[in-house]
């Protein structure tokens, strides 16, 4: 009878190989696991979803795609890079997470996540898109347009870009691609180092973090803990860099809190079309290398038809303007304190009123009569011009 089980044991044991693809084996931290040499596409062909698919250190071909939930996840030293194909790794369904991978060699998109079937999702089964501890290198600085970048419609998202650093792209995280719209949904993006000290960029534009949706509504977007780097006006690199870009806002909160940025020509820029939205510009250090300086605003706000500002304990240094507020619609608030501006313009104020005025050219705040419709409460923990 003992032989007879230790047979059966060993039969089962053997028919259990036979289900492992070629050239995978399964481990007990993962589903599958992918050796150098191996293709990180069969195996993605040949997982559940729910798996999660380890890759072992070394170099690997790009230009995959995961079309199911699934977790991709490298040790230490695991690298993807593409071919010189558009993208890197095509993300097409919800639910997949990315994790711990160097990432390189894109034309256009390292990671391209698309927007699908975003009415299959609802409150309580949410599609939860992460990208977490990668690394990302361009290989043609000025040339690729995003290390992460959505495109399509989502609902009910959750999405997380978290600990992951990224060198000299014209975007970080872009959601500018082919007009997304993303709906009932969080974003969060934590703990991010963004170098584009390599960049020349005295005729091109970059926005780290790139936040121009085509529509959205009802949004959660927490902005914090990042580091941004640009490099010296030697080499041009801080004079189009724009840390953050925001519009077509809706009915949401966003919250930007205790990042760090250095030789960064404009911090954050809100654009039109955002309104009933919250935003919050929290313990923010706004600072240059010795000499350097910026002829831009550290913060170029517009205020539409019900939005609100909490600007408080920022420290800014070296920007012309520190807040400049080109509109402010009846309706909207700004509260102002303990912030440190360092420059000849701490606030200035365009215009206040309807959409397009009354225009009033740019006037320190302290200059404006008639604004009892406007909250400013002006508290300044460092010395100011105006």
């Amino acid at each position: 009878m003992q032989k007879k089980r230790i047979a059966c044991l060993f039969m089962l044991v053997f028919l259990l190989t036979l289900l492992v693809p070629t050239g995978l084996v399964l481990a007990d931290d993962a589903d599958i696991i992918v050796s150098p040499g191996d293709s990180i596409q069969h195996a993605i062909d040949e997982a559940e979803p729910g798996n999660t698919i380890l890759i072992k250190s070394g170099e690997y071909i790009g230009g995959i795609n995961i079309d199911k939930p699934l977790t991709l996840k490298g040790e230490d030293g695991a690298i993807i890079e593409s071919e010189g194909q558009s993208y890197t790794i095509g993300v097409l369904e919800g639910n997949v997470t990315i994790d711990n991978l160097k990432i390189t060699g894109a034309k256009d998109y390292e990671i391209l996540i698309a927007g699908e079937n975003a009415d299959d999702y609802s409150e309580t089964d949410r599609n939860k898109i992460t990208v977490t501890n990668c690394s990302f290198e361009s290989v043609s600085p000025t040339e690729v347009n995003a290390a992460i970048a959505f495109t399509g419609i989502f609902k009910y998202a959750d999405i997380i870009v978290n600990n992951n650093k990224t060198n000299s792209y014209l975007s970080s995280v872009n959601f500018y691609l082919e007009d997304p719209e993303v709906y009932n949904s969080n974003i969060e993006i934590k703990n991010n180092i963004i170098s584009n000290e390599e960049m020349d960029t005295e005729y091109i534009s970059i926005y780290a973090f790139d936040l121009d949706f085509y529509f959205c509504e009802n949004l959660n977007i927490e902005i914090s803990n990042n580091q941004i780097i640009g490099g010296t006006k030697a080499d041009n690199t801080y004079n189009r860099i724009c840390a953050m870009y925001l519009n077509n806002t809706r009915n949401s909160k966003i919250t930007i809190t205790d990042n760090k940025l250095t030789n960064v020509a404009t911090a954050v820029i809100s654009a039109d079309y955002s309104s009933e939205s919250d935003l919050v510009i929290k313990g923010n250090n706004l600072s240059f290398s010795e000499g350097e300086s910026s002829d831009e605003s550290a913060f170029d706000l517009a205020l539409y038809d019900g939005c609100s500002l909490l600007m408080e304990d920022n420290y800014i240094e070296q920007y012309d303007v520190g807040l400049l507020i080109y509109e402010c619609s009846f309706g909207s608030s700004m509260t102002i304190r303990n912030n440190t501006i360092e420059g000849p313009n701490p606030i200035l104020l365009r215009s206040i009123g309807d959409y397009n005025g009354p225009q009033m050219g740019y006037q320190a705040l302290s200059d404006i009569d008639g604004t009892d419709t406007i909250k400013a409460e002006l508290v300044f923990a460092g010395e100011t011009d105006g």
